[in-house]
């Protein structure tokens, strides 16, 4: 079951049956460069497949919802068994040195990538060619984030000929792929270039000749460069700029879903830790007011929750009661936990201006029931060792961190990176991590009918925010850009921007 071809689940293009204007260059801003272009299996930062996408595509994409649609591929189906998944690619690609994009390329793609030994496709056990436009994956265990991760990283499809006859190093730093643009230069820390591809297998794309992504590391001389003209398009810009920006009458966008989640993690599984006892962990729940810090945080780009999911993700469970703020209800649970006049707690983050700002709003809501916290901000160093760290070699103690979930390739994936069954004693030591959150989080990635993950995966939040009060979630980030009135289709605002339909149109 499962399967379908993509088509017009992808953003949009303009529509209504005139072609848009062709040429130009679109000069897209930002204040963090790539790592790794070209090379999948040395891209580890989920910001740099951003960079490489002009030239490399995927075999699948994400919509709007954040759900993968075949991009690369045609159509896929899984087994009756779901024990494997055959792909049908699109015919008739080739790559940007003229070799074909056929099952021999995604099968070196993906045997390269699953060789590294890294966590996304563990659970492939072989990848084997059908014929010249088909593939079957034969997986140990169905995976429900798979088809999620060949629309990320390990989905990225580059050329074996250019890798194979010139290197990783050089491949990396030159992208051959299927993209609507050919890379011409990567200045690192600088700009990355590209220029058409003219043999595009998408009839009558790229509209624009070129892109320049140009990186500029602080965000008032990134603004700057905006409203200046220097820059069509900006991207990853907090809430301050996006703000100053709309009011100089710029277009915003925010994604519809949240980027990421930050938490406020107790360390509920160090043996004598106050938090231990769930009443403490509920009062406190009660006593702040995360709405409050969302919005005035946020300016209206962070939206405050009671799980990991904001509203109108297919995550988020709307029964989830949580802790609503109730500041009476927090001293009398604190007291029916025997702590009527409160106790003294300490609470850790990175030391970044936005951190800063939560913590002190924090702070402030846990002095009014009785709470008094002391802020511990840290260099990124000693921030790493204190999540991955156990008590002894890090973890933190005696009081609460800030932990930011990146929803990639979505909700689920964040739950499983970071507390799935396996990883998180490794991961987040500090943290309770009941037996009936760590099942469904496992159930849930074996779970292929797509109704039945949602049934899951809200059971989780559910669980974990009613039965446990395991997590202060404190709000959702979106991403954030802007772009100049003359700027179309880049869709920035999406899981996946797009290339291959912007263009410029005064």
């Amino acid at each position: 079951s499962g399967g379908g071809s993509g088509g017009g689940q992808q953003p949009q293009g303009s529509g209504g049956g005139t072609e848009p204007p062709r040429g130009g260059i679109l000069r897209v801003g930002t204040q963090v460069g790539p790592n790794n272009l070209g090379d999948p299996t040395i891209v580890l930062s989920q910001n740099d497949p951003n960079f490489a996408a002009p030239a490399v595509e995927r075999l699948f994409r994400r919509d709007s919802t954040g759900q993968p649609v075949p991009y690369l591929a045609e159509r896929y189906e899984v087994s009756g068994d779901q024990l494997s998944i055959m792909i049908w690619l699109k015919q008739g690609i080739r790559f940007h040195d003229g070799a074909p994009f056929n099952a021999e390329a995604v099968k070196w793609n993906l045997d390269r990538y699953i060789a590294t030994g890294r966590a996304e496709l563990a659970s492939v056990k072989d990848v084997a060619v059908v014929d010249e436009y088909t593939i079957r994956l034969t997986l140990s265990q169905y995976d429900s984030l798979l088809l999620s991760y060949l629309s990320a990283i390990p989905g990225m499809m580059v050329s074996p000929k250019s890798l194979e006859e010139k290197g990783s190093e050089w491949a990396d730093a030159n992208p051959v792929g299927t993209g609507p643009f050919k890379i011409v230069s990567w200045e690192k820390g600088q700009k990355v270039v590209y220029t058409r591809n003219d043999d595009y297998w998408q009839p009558n794309q790229p509209y624009l000749d070129g892109i320049e992504m140009i990186i500029i590391p602080d965000s008032m001389s990134l603004s700057a460069a905006f409203m200046n003209g220097e820059v069509d398009v900006v991207f990853g810009i907090d809430p301050q700029t996006a703000v100053d920006l709309q009011a100089a009458g710029y277009q915003v966008f925010a994604s519809e879903q949240a980027a990421s989640m930050l938490s406020l993690l107790p360390d509920s599984n160090n043996p004598g830790s106050i938090y231990t006892n769930l009443k403490v962990r509920q009062a406190v729940a009660h006593a702040i007011d995360f709405e409050a810090i969302a919005q005035t945080l946020g300016m209206g780009f962070y939206e405050a929750s009671n799980q990991l999911a904001v509203k109108g993700s297919w995550a988020y469970n709307p029964n989830v009661k949580g802790y609503p703020y109730d500041p009476g209800k927090a001293k009398q649970l604190l007291a029916e936990a025997g702590y009527p006049n409160g106790f003294s707690t300490t609470l850790y983050a990175q030391n970044t201006e936005s951190y800063r700002n939560v913590l002190t709003a924090v702070q402030a809501y846990l002095r009014e029931v009785g709470i008094n916290a002391e802020v511990d901000l840290m260099d990124q160093g000693r921030y790493h060792t204190l999540v991955t760290g156990g008590p002894e070699q890090g973890g933190w103690k005696d009081g609460m961190a800030i932990i930011p979930f990146t929803i990639n390739p979505n909700e689920l994936g964040a739950w499983s990176r970071l507390l799935g069954p396996e990883v998180s004693h490794i991961r987040l030591p500090s943290v309770y991590n009941p037996d009936p959150v760590k099942e469904l989080i496992g159930k849930a990635v074996v779970t292929s009918d797509p109704n039945e993950l949602i049934r899951v995966v809200h059971e989780l939040q559910r669980v974990q925010a009613d039965e446990f009060a395991m997590a202060n979630w404190v709000y959702g980030q979106k991403s954030i850009s802007a772009q100049r009135d003359n700027v179309h289709d880049v869709n920035w605002h999406t899981p996946q921007w797009t290339p291959e339909l912007a263009y410029l149109k005064n």
